[in-house]
């Protein structure tokens, strides 16, 4: 039985969509194929990664002062907006709720009433 990799299995995801192009002008005298447009790609998924996690300093807590996470930080508040409220509209998961009431994925720590 193969272990699950999950960093493997988002390379492959990540190259899958890089190879992927779009139409432009679809159904006009003016429609095209071209590449997609990675870079909006690379942020989103960034995004969508940050606010799933709980944000951006969950998601960098492992080195948060790195240069790479200074990167992360800047794509994701960039493409996000700076309130948390901003984040969430990003979100792909389903918010988890902890034991204590709380949305286990904030990154606050909840006490039980």
């Amino acid at each position: 039985m193969r272990s699950r990799d999950p960093v493997g299995d988002a390379i492959a995801a990540l190259t899958e969509a890089a190879r992927g192009t779009r139409t432009i002008g679809a159904g006009s005298p003016h429609e095209h194929s071209e590449p997609v447009d990675f870079g909006e790609i690379a942020c989103h998924v960034r995004t969508a990664v940050a606010a799933n996690v709980g944000g951006v300093e969950r998601l960098l807590s492992g080195r948060p002062g790195s240069w790479e996470a200074d990167y992360v930080r800047q794509i994701v508040l960039s493409t996000a907006g700076e309130g948390s409220q901003e984040l969430l509209r990003w979100r792909t998961e389903a918010s988890r709720l902890s034991p204590t009431g709380g949305d286990a994925d904030d990154g606050q720590h909840h006490q039980a009433p």
